[in-house]
């Protein structure tokens, strides 16, 4: 009599088996392919910005030292693009028959813009820059620029 319970526990297992064999196997029958879906749009920031720091130093026949930055941010939508910079160095080099360090560089600059395009491509502007140079003995200058533009490539490369 335990013959017959072994062939049924064998049944019953390999039926087991089966069915959880076929319902897996239905499962990957049952997903359907998925179609290659297009990479979302990447959003630009409201702002995009950069800065940079450069240190020159050398010795041996002469002595120099050079210290510059910048910092810049634009930012463009379908009608305006606003740009903002600002700039400065710092420089000297030791005088060999003196002895005493001579500044060479020295200056300050930034600027503010504001596009206004009419097309694509054609666009009128203002600009302001303040600069001082202490090298060209310019203890302050301001200037207003305004115009018109165009862009001659504009490509989603190039911006």
């Amino acid at each position: 009599m335990t013959r017959p319970k072994q062939a049924c526990s064998l049944k019953t297992g390999t039926l087991l088996s089966s069915v959880l064999a076929a319902s897996t196997c239905g499962v990957f029958a049952q997903t359907p392919p998925t179609a290659a879906t297009p990479p979302a749009e990447e959003k630009k920031p409201f702002w995009e910005a950069s800065a940079a720091v450069g240190f020159t130093l050398t010795r041996g026949n002469s002595e120099n030292m050079l210290l510059n930055g910048n910092i810049l941010a634009q930012h463009k939508d379908l009608k305006n693009e606003i740009g903002l910079g600002f700039d400065g160095g710092y420089g000297k080099t030791k005088n060999q028959t003196t002895g005493e360090d001579d500044v060479n560089t020295e200056y300050i600059h930034g600027f503010a813009q504001y596009n206004r395009l009419f097309t694509s491509r054609f666009y009128a502007y203002g600009r302001i820059d303040g600069l001082s140079d202490g090298i060209a003995d310019i203890d302050y200058r301001f200037s207003f620029s305004p115009g018109v533009g165009y862009y001659l490539v504009k490509t989603k490369k190039v911006q």
